[in-house]
């Protein structure tokens, strides 16, 4: 015997003090080639029979023996191994999951052991065809197909998997009295090899066709006669043995095919998912359009190529302190990096008032790059540049706007005319130099106006106007003292003449590019070794001069570490906001699936059914939120996409200007120091996806609990 019932028992509760017996004390035994029909009036317990021998229900007491094995230790992945493998359904209501063409409908029994598309199809195929389903009507819907038609389908899909087992439950009740008949005439020639066990209260049909006929009444076996001889098979044959998983694409196909029945809602749903996403796409091309645009800007400085380095060492005489470097052999390393053009002493910092007519105008000052390194200027640069010798300098147009409107209004490009050629003199006074210079204003800097007058001139005519001036000393009553008598009066000579003259305390490093200021800065300040975290460089410009080591300083490198760390940190903010958009979409990615699930509650039970395990049913709703993930993810980049033109307009309308291309969404990133084609778009897809993925957890664990018996009475 493949199936054996002993004892078999099944109570039903209705309140705590209430409850029936739908079966008592069931004693049976079936073997292959038998066509048994279960007889009995509505309530009988017929139904609850054939669910206990299916196991999708268990017995109050007794015990189910398959292949002469009990089921009492069975655990859910056994029954599910079961009727995978060994039960074929035939159902009254056909139970077809619609959104499925018959031919899917079929193969989706096969899909569940693991086989492969172009078997599947064709064994599908061959099934249909021999219960009379042609090929044209194979790829029809079960909505489009008649109550007949789908019933033969039902028939192939539970020969399937060739089981050693057919239940059918009233496989006549939704059938005209003729379809009824042909139905029967193929259940009976499919009784030949297999066991079918069906449930009826036709007797009629169940005396014309069965080779056996057990009666119920109020769940007990009222009579047990055999009909027909047994057919002459192996009874001794065991059960099939096959224990596969349904493979994720079966599971991605059953939820592509349900959401496209649902677009509108499903498009809705990305649409709201994408929300976060696109904002991340945004904040990420708006950090980067952000920082290119600066790097851009911050080589339009005049002296971005060129920044200051000075050293210190500890004190002999005084560990606690530290004392600068003198020593110029020390600063040779810089010349080591093949991105410097040349190491050269540096002109102080203040070097003194500058004038215009009778204004003293307030202001910094720096030494041009030589002539052979000032090719990043050309394009920010309004008139020319200083020619050595002639006494020229340009300016940037806060220094211009000083000169001409004290600092009041902004110049426009018309205003040009009126700044070139301008006479400003330079007074050495304040620096230890006697003597006053004029210099003639040839261009006017284009650099981004942060309100900050800078002038830039020469750095060998201000070095040869520093040896040529006369020193400038006084005494304590504030006269002028002859030079040739500082020794011998004691007097020190000032820092500037000290530094620049004598030994000075740093230099100025040139470098071929502009746009490698940061990494040679980083090089410079770590002596020679190359920096990974700008963080260390920000430390070594902008905290590190009481600190025994290299320093480097640029105004430049600062103002553009100082706006991309404002930038970033306005970057972690906006995301922290989106992350929480990402949080809102995944509840509603979660809400959606739970709806999901109540509307496929019998899909759930079909699956169940024909032996789909927990983890089978849990991957077809994982790959719903997966999907739904992955369209938000891409509809997400696509709208970031589009709305990027718009915030550069919006953003353009609020600054004085042009900052075309500001939001530069990143199509490829380094991973592990490889640049990644499309690496940041890819990783954003695939946060929406993992995302979607968690959210859907607790929703598809839920349909793994779904009892098969409720889900398919629901329907």
């Amino acid at each position: 015997m493949i199936l054996e019932l002993k004892g078999i028992n099944k109570e039903f509760k209705i309140d705590k003090s209430t409850s029936f017996n739908a079966l008592s004390n069931i004693n049976l035994g079936f073997n292959r080639g038998e066509f048994v029909s279960i007889l009995g009036p509505s309530g009988c317990g017929k139904s609850t029979l054939l669910n206990i021998i299916a196991g999708l229900d268990m017995p109050s007491s007794g015990e189910l023996f398959i292949d002469s094995k009990s089921t009492k230790k069975y655990k859910a992945k056994n029954w599910d191994f079961y009727r995978k493998n060994n039960i074929g359904f035939v159902f009254q209501q056909f139970n077809l999951i619609e959104h499925l063409s018959a031919l899917e409908n079929v193969e989706l029994v096969m899909s569940l052991t693991g086989q492969k598309k172009a078997a599947r199809n064709k064994r599908a195929l061959e099934l249909l065809e021999s219960v009379g389903i042609s090929k044209e009507h194979a790829l029809h819907t079960p909505a489009q197909l008649s109550g007949g038609q789908k019933q033969r389908v039902a028939i192939a899909r539970a020969l399937a998997n060739d089981p050693d087992i057919i239940l059918a439950d009233e496989p006549t009740g939704a059938l005209d009295t003729k379809t009824g008949l042909q139905v029967m005439e193929l259940l009976q020639e499919v009784a030949k090899d297999k066991l079918i066990i069906m449930v009826t209260h036709n007797k009629k049909l169940a005396y014309d066709y069965s080779s056996r006929v057990i009666q119920i009444l109020d769940g007990e076996i009222q009579s047990d006669e055999q009909l027909k001889q047994q057919s002459n098979i192996n009874t001794n044959k065991t059960l099939n043995k096959k224990n596969k998983a349904m493979p994720f694409r079966e599971a991605f196909k059953l939820s592509l095919r349900n959401m496209k029945k649902k677009i509108g809602r499903v498009a809705i749903t990305a649409f709201a998912g994408s929300v976060g996403i696109a904002g991340i796409s945004l904040v990420l091309g708006l950090s980067n359009g952000a920082n290119i645009f600066i790097d851009q800007q911050i080589t339009k400085f005049a002296t971005s190529n060129v920044v200051s380095v000075s050293k210190l060492e500890a004190d002999p005489k005084n560990k606690e302190k530290v004392k600068p470097v003198t020593d110029k052999k020390k600063y040779e390393f810089v010349l080591d990096n093949d991105k410097v053009a040349s190491l050269r002493k540096k002109v102080p910092d203040n070097i003194g008032n500058w004038k215009y007519e009778n204004k003293v105008i307030e202001t910094q000052s720096g030494a041009l790059a030589d002539k052979d390194h000032r090719q990043h200027i050309n394009d920010a640069l309004e008139g020319r540049l200083p020619v050595d010798g002639k006494d020229e300098v340009i300016v940037n147009r806060a220094f211009a706007r000083s000169m001409i409107t004290n600092g009041k209004e902004k110049l426009t490009s018309e205003d040009t005319s009126k700044m070139l050629n301008k006479k400003v003199k330079l007074d050495l006074a304040s620096s230890g130099f006697d003597g006053k210079q004029e210099f003639k204003v040839v261009g006017i800097m284009d650099e981004i106006d942060v309100n900050q007058p800078y002038i830039y001139y020469s750095y060998n005519d201000m070095i040869d106007y520093y040896k040529d001036s006369k020193i400038l000393v006084k005494d304590e009553q504030g006269n002028k003292v002859d030079p040739s008598l500082i020794k011998a009066m004691g007097i020190k000579l000032t820092s500037a003449y000290d530094s620049l003259m004598k030994k000075p305390k740093s230099y100025e490093v040139v470098l071929k590019d502009a746009k490698d200021a940061k990494e040679v800065a980083g090089w410079i300040s770590h002596n020679g070794k190359d920096v990974q975290d700008n963080s260390e460089l920000n430390v070594s410009m902008m905290g590190g001069q009481d600190k025994v080591g290299t320093n480097v300083t640029s105004f430049s490198l600062v103002f553009q570490m100082a706006l991309s760390t404002i930038v970033n940190i306005a970057q972690l903010v906006m995301i922290a906001f989106l992350i929480i958009a990402l949080v809102v979409s995944s509840i509603l990615i979660a809400i959606v699936l739970f709806s999901s699930i109540l509307e496929r509650k019998s899909e759930i039970g079909i699956l169940k059914a024909v032996g789909a395990r927990k983890k089978d049913v849990m991957r077809v709703f994982q790959s719903e939120a997966i999907l739904l993930g992955l369209f938000a993810g891409l509809i997400g980049i696509v709208v970031s996409f589009i709305i990027a033109p718009l915030a550069e307009m919006i953003v353009n309308n609020f600054v004085d200007f042009d900052v075309s291309g500001l939001v530069k969404i990143p199509l490829s990133g380094q991973l592990f120091g490889v640049q990644v084609p499309f690496l940041q778009l890819i990783s954003l897809v695939l946060i929406s996806t993992l995302v979607a993925f968690i959210a859907g957890y607790l929703p598809s664990r839920r349909a793994t609990k779904m009892q098969v018996i409720d889900a398919l009475r629901d329907e």
